[in-house]
Formats: C-alpha cells, structure tokens, sequence
C-alpha cells in the first residue's frame, strides 16, 4: 500500500491515506502525503478508498458497509494499470530482491516494490509490481509476463492444505499471456510455461555466466544466481542489452531490509526479512559463501504462529545450522488469535536461548557474523543494536 500511494503520488494524483501511529520502514518517501490516524478516517463519497488486505475486517470496513466508493488493492491495480505492459514477478522466496533488481535493469518502468520503494521513470510503458500470492491476491492480475521463482508451501493460515496453495500457482500461470517457471524448484503443472532450471547457467563465487557471458552478481548463493536467470531471460525478451545489464549490476543497492549490511569494529550486522525455513537456509549459505571464516550468529523472530506449528521441524533443523541461535519474542498478526501457551510449547520445543539485553553486552566483543532474521519488528532490535 505504501509503495502503491507513492505511484500514485508521484502521476500526480491527489492521494491521502489512514493508517495505525506505528512507525514502519516501508514509510520513507511518504513525507508528502497526508496520513490520518485510523480512528479519524475522513469518510466522502467524493474520494475512491483503497482497502488494503490487512484492514478488510477491520473498523474501516464502514466504507464497505455504508456503500462509499471503493476498491480493494488489487482491484484497484488492475484497474489502473490494465493499459500497461504488465510484469509480475512472483514466488514463495525471493520476490522483493529479484522485482528491485529487475526494476534497476530494465527502463522505462514504473515498480511497485514490497519493501515500500517504487521505481519511477517519466516515459514508463512497463508495469513491474512484486505480485503475492497471499489470499490469491495475484489472482486479480492478467500479467503480460509473469516470472515464479519458486513454489514451496506457505501462508498456511490462508491455504489449509499445500494443494491449495500449488493450485494458486497453476492458475496465475493459465492467466498469464507468457508464464515463466524455474522449474527446478515449482512442483506444480507447468501448462504453458516456458521454464528455466540450474542447467541453464553456470554459478561460481558470485558470478554467473550464461552462455558464455559472465555477470557479477551483488550477492552471492546459487538461489540469487537461479532468481537472476528468470528475470535475465525476461529482459532480454524485452530486447536488453548484456552490456547494459552489466553496467547497471554494478549499482544496484539492493532492497530493504534484505541482506541490509552495517560495518562496526570487528562485526558485520545483517538484517534480513527471511522467515521461512526455506529462505533462512538459503540465507545461511549466501553468508557462509561471502564469508567462509567467519561464526554467524542469528537472532531469529518467528512470523505468525500458524507458520511456526506448520514447521517446526523446519526451522528447527535450519536455526541449528548457525554457530549460535537466539529467538525473538513471536510476531502475530490480525490474521490470527495469539496463543502464548502455544508459543512457550513452541519455543520451548527449539531449545535456543531468548534474545534478552545481557546478549546484546555479551555478543557485542565476538568476532562474528550477526544475522537479525524475521518478518515482523526485528527492524527495530537491528537498529537498537547497532546503536
């Protein structure tokens, strides 16, 4: 929604917002739009509302009942955004990393991103947006090309049963006009699609060399390199040079809160939005290539506590691959009713130690990798521990 109410902003549309006082790090470039509290929502049959997935069941929802006009987020794109060349890059792992990264390789685009970051440029015939699966929201896009990195059983509040959730995918494929699957890592029915899979390329030490033209990748581990191939074999259906593809490499940022990197003394401090198990192993190998010598240690905030029941063998296994492991106080969210005793059982049953200040004086003399991994407020305990 922040990213969404920036475009818009930034066509020149007239765009104010609600929202809850919390502050969140999707909030940067917001600074010119109006954002009431959500107890003081301005009700109006003059302004068309926008309900993000988060509120639908929420107070807000008297715009639904007392009939002003609206429209949900994703209906509200593709509306919007139906005369665009439209790209939707989705997946279960990897989509905010590898849409910023497609958005900084390609011109002429305007990106919605999931870190809260547009891309924006005046002469802008592509749409890119990073299209979640969650509540079969991307099922509302008729991409022109969809790009799946990845299929692998999430949002188990939402999808009971892990047909379910393939099912999503099988079907944003047949309503894409050019579907694009790795198919190394989407145990679903391709259809359509056209498929890319490691045999594809070659990947050593951060570069990636595809038919005999090497690309140094910002960030090392064969699950960027696999990312990277999807949307290099876009781009060059888009008529993008090699050469322009490496020059712009070599300034890519990277994305929020994704491998966010800070220097201090003798440690290196990472953040990272990983929650999944899947993605925490994939983590875990990408810093244990870029710094081979080096102990990581993780501090871990569990996302939503339907996940954490779902595989608990999962993240059991993957936190012990770190040198040490410490949990963060669980993030819930309105999706679901908090349960602490579930959550005692549940991190009683892990074993790690809890993330508490005397860590913080105890970690702050180890040479060392600090990994700060979750999806919820471990932003802000990144940010206390730096300071």
């Amino acid at each position: 929604m922040s990213s969404l109410a920036k475009i818009l902003f930034s066509l020149n549309e007239d765009v104010r917002g609600c929202d809850y006082s919390e502050s969140f790090y999707t909030e940067e470039g917001l600074e010119g739009i109006i954002i009431d509290p959500i107890s003081q929502v301005l009700y109006s049959s003059s302004y068309l509302y926008i309900i993000g997935n988060a509120f639908l069941n929420h107070e807000i929802c008297k715009v639904i009942k007392d009939k002003y006009p609206y429209l949900t987020y994703p209906d509200f794109i593709a509306q919007y955004f139906k005369n665009y060349f439209f790209i939707a890059i989705s997946g279960s792992h990897g989509k905010t990393q590898t849409t910023k990264l497609f958005c900084h390789l390609l011109d002429n685009n305007i990106g919605l991103i999931g870190d809260g970051s547009i891309n924006f440029c005046e002469n802008h015939p592509y749409f890119v947006m990073e299209a979640c699966e969650y509540q079969n929201t991307f099922l509302h896009y008729k991409p022109n090309i969809s790009l799946i990195l990845n299929v692998d059983y999430d949002h188990v509040d939402y999808f009971k049963e892990e047909k379910d959730y393939q099912n999503a995918f099988e079907r944003f494929i047949k309503q894409s006009k050019i579907a694009l699957v790795n198919k190394d890592d989407s145990p679903i029915d391709l259809g359509h699609a056209f498929t890319y899979s490691k045999e594809d390329f070659i990947y050593k030490d951060g570069v990636i060399t595809i038919n005999n033209n090497s690309f140094s990748l910002p960030f090392k581990g064969e699950k960027f390199a696999e990312n990277f191939m999807g949307i290099y074999l876009i781009l060059k259906h888009l008529n993008v040079s090699d050469e322009t593809i490496k020059n712009r490499l070599k300034t890519y940022k990277g994305a929020k809160r994704r491998f966010e990197k800070v220097n201090i003394n003798q440690q290196i401090v990472i953040l990272d939005y990983a929650h999944h198990p899947s993605e925490i192993k994939t983590m875990f190998e990408s810093i244990k290539e870029t710094y081979p010598n080096k102990r990581i240690i993780a501090i871990f905030e569990p996302h939503t506590i339907s996940r954490l029941e779902k595989f608990i063998e999962d993240y059991k296994n993957v936190l012990s691959l770190f040198d040490e492991t410490y949990l963060y106080p669980l993030f819930t969210s309105v999706r679901e009713k908090l349960d602490i005793q579930l959550v005692d059982k549940l991190y009683k049953y892990l074993g790690f130690f809890a993330w508490n200040e005397k860590c913080k004086s105890i970690l702050k003399n180890e040479d060392a990798i600090i990994l700060f991994l979750g999806a919820g407020q471990i932003d802000q305990e990144f940010n206390r521990y730096i300071q």
